[in-house]
């Protein structure tokens, strides 16, 4: 598999599961009320599997990803800023933030060959359950 952007997508994918998970655990150390830590726990769990997953697909594959150092901080900060907003207003910063990294799981799943489409696929639909999760809670 290989196109343009391929490699600038792998760093992006994995960059995401890092500012996810960065944002998810620093959710759980400042939450307010104990549904708000429920909630924190329940998507670190799901990213840090998600993550491990990544680590292997990458692995097995013998494929190289780079995080930005900065990435594991922003995530730090922005759960930080949106720990003192209500739970609504917190779920729109999450979902806001996801946005940016689309594309890449998007191209990753449409270029992907025979050997790697399905993992590919199934990490854009968990990128897209972070978006719906945010936009479902925005709602309650």
């Amino acid at each position: 598999m290989s196109y343009p952007q391929y490699q600038d997508d792998l760093n992006t994918m994995l960059e995401a599961e890092i500012f996810a998970l960065a944002v998810c655990s620093t959710g759980i150390r400042l939450a307010r009320t104990r549904q708000a830590l429920e909630k924190w726990q329940q998507m670190d769990e799901l990213q840090s599997q998600h993550l491990q997953r990544l680590r292997e697909f990458l692995a097995e594959r013998e494929l190289n990803a780079v995080v930005r150092p900065w990435v594991r901080l922003q995530g730090v900060a922005l759960a930080t800023e949106v720990s003192i907003l209500p739970w609504t207003m917190s779920m729109q910063a999450v979902h806001d933030a996801s946005q940016p990294f689309m594309p890449a799981f998007q191209r990753l799943a449409q270029y992907g060959d025979a050997e790697t489409q399905r993992f590919l696929e199934d990490a854009h639909a968990h990128q897209q359950a972070i978006a719906r999760i945010a936009l479902q809670e925005m709602a309650a």
